[in-house]
């Protein structure tokens, strides 16, 4: 965002947003005039924050606190980077209101693109039977729906 870059740099000596955290983006972006270049920075700078304690709170084993970094990325998806869609929208709003449910958020490309939601593993067909059919009733078609599993991370592999 060389736009954005170019602004904060009046006041601060920075190479990438990632320079800089959510409170010192705060306090100098009333440098940013464009609107739309403002949002998107703003997400970008959040969302690095959000990595950062999203791999806090997995280290932690804290699910739900993860979960509720999945939602709060996918609002800023959503509203501030503006790359969601009512399809996209429709998976987190039914995943919210699901108890077996820790998080959930738009990934990839956005606009139609997929969900990710991490589910109690022997809800998932409920979750699925239940999704489908919200989904379905909201937006007129049946979504695709797949599990897949947590492997075990990183690792060197057997030569």
């Amino acid at each position: 965002m060389p736009a954005a870059l170019k602004a904060l740099n009046q006041e601060l000596n920075i190479n990438y947003l990632c320079d800089i955290d959510t409170a010192t983006f705060n306090q100098h972006k009333h440098l940013i005039t464009d609107e739309v270049v403002r949002k998107r920075a703003q997400h970008v700078v959040e969302e690095n924050d959000r990595v950062k304690l999203a791999a806090d709170t997995l280290a932690a084993n804290d699910l739900a606190g993860f979960g509720k970094l999945m939602y709060a990325s996918h609002d800023s998806l959503r509203n501030l980077y503006e790359v969601s869609g009512k399809e996209l929208d429709t998976v987190v709003e039914y995943a919210k209101t699901n108890p077996h449910v820790a998080g959930a958020r738009m990934t990839g490309a956005g606009f139609g693109g997929c969900a990710i939601a991490p589910v109690k593993h022997n809800e998932f067909e409920n979750f699925s039977h239940e999704l489908n059919t919200y989904y379905t009733a909201k937006i007129g078609y049946a979504p695709s729906v797949y599990q897949s599993l947590i492997g075990s991370g990183v690792g060197t592999l057997p030569v």
